[in-house]
């Protein structure tokens, strides 16, 4: 295991310990969303950059949340997410919940969950801040 793929091989063990069923995507696939994510959620589409590091500031929220990861169950609820990896590891969940209980078994310092529509990202960032993007930021904004 290269240090490059480290926060990916996290995921998979944990999601195996934890018994919750999560789908990789291909390296290929993986690149195409972050692509479609960084056109529409930054100012130049740039993959230069983290996300969280540049992004369109009239498009986003943050709160400085140390424990803020935890709320994302909130907001995906029932429904499919996609965490995305800056090693570009990409899986898919089944639900919010399952994300939370997966990443809280990693030590993984930042990460990025969308959903398979790409209407909003949500960043936990190595800074300890929850940024909102699209249809998320409504919902973070109730924290603030």
């Amino acid at each position: 295991m290269t240090s490059e793929n480290i926060y990916s091989q996290q995921v998979i063990t944990a999601s195996t310990e934890v018994g919750i069923s999560i789908v990789k995507f291909s390296a290929s696939s993986a690149k195409s969303l972050e692509q479609e994510i960084y056109k529409r959620f930054t100012s130049d589409g740039s993959l230069n950059w983290n996300l969280w590091d540049r992004p369109n500031r009239a498009k986003c929220k943050s709160v400085y949340a140390p424990e803020g990861w935890k709320w994302i169950a909130d907001f995906v609820g029932e429904n499919k997410c996609i965490l995305f990896l800056n090693d570009g590891g990409v899986f898919e969940f089944l639900n919010g919940r399952n994300l939370v209980e997966v990443i809280g078994e990693t030590t993984i310092p930042e990460f990025n969950v969308t959903n398979p529509a790409l209407d909003y990202v949500i960043v936990m960032n190595h800074h300890d801040y929850l940024i909102a993007f699209g249809t998320a930021i409504t919902w973070l904004e109730k924290y603030m």
